[in-house]
């Protein structure tokens, strides 16, 4: 038996695209001067493999970069999954959120395309598109997460962009 979940998305997909499709071009670029700087200097076989190495690298890294894309909130009956493809995730029980309020970002704090950890607030931002509606969601207990791919960390609030704000607050905090 599978627990009920709401998916809810994190914004729109355009800056993020062009952000992948500019690293993509670039690892194109890399993987092609790399080979032919190889084949100059080495023989046939040596080429190969640098050029499978090189190809297959440059192919994890965009589609690891790219994951974001797809990526979903979800929010089950015990636990909210925020996740920002495979580069972060965080998995919030529903007690512990203390609160959902809107984030207006300022001048002085802008929200920026991507993921970040603020170490001294223990914010974790997972944004997709700044220009979509975004959640603070403060925490009463820190949270294990993980950003940049690998890295843990203790979340003591969430800044989430969102397509639809009222539905996930409303889910976050049920009456």
């Amino acid at each position: 038996m599978t627990e009920k979940q709401l998916r809810i998305g994190m914004g729109r997909r355009g800056g993020w695209l062009a952000l992948v499709g500019g690293i993509a071009a670039f690892g194109v670029l890399e993987a092609v001067v790399l080979h032919l700087i190889v084949e100059a200097v080495a023989p046939r076989s040596v080429v190969l493999v640098v050029d499978v190495v090189a190809g297959s690298l440059t192919l994890l890294f965009v589609v690891a970069v790219a994951s974001p894309t797809w990526s979903v909130h979800r929010v089950t009956a015990g636990a909210l999954r925020a996740r920002f493809g495979w580069l972060a995730a965080a998995n919030v029980p529903l007690s512990a959120i203390a609160s959902v309020t809107p984030y207006q970002p300022t001048v002085r704090r802008p929200a920026q395309l991507g993921l970040d950890f603020d170490e001294d607030t223990g914010l974790l931002s997972l944004i997709r598109s700044p220009s979509s509606p975004l959640l603070r969601v403060e925490l009463t207990t820190a949270v294990a997460a993980r950003t940049q791919l690998l890295q843990r960390v203790s979340a003591r609030a969430l800044l989430l962009s969102t397509d639809d704000p009222e539905r996930l607050r409303a889910a976050l905090l049920p009456k």
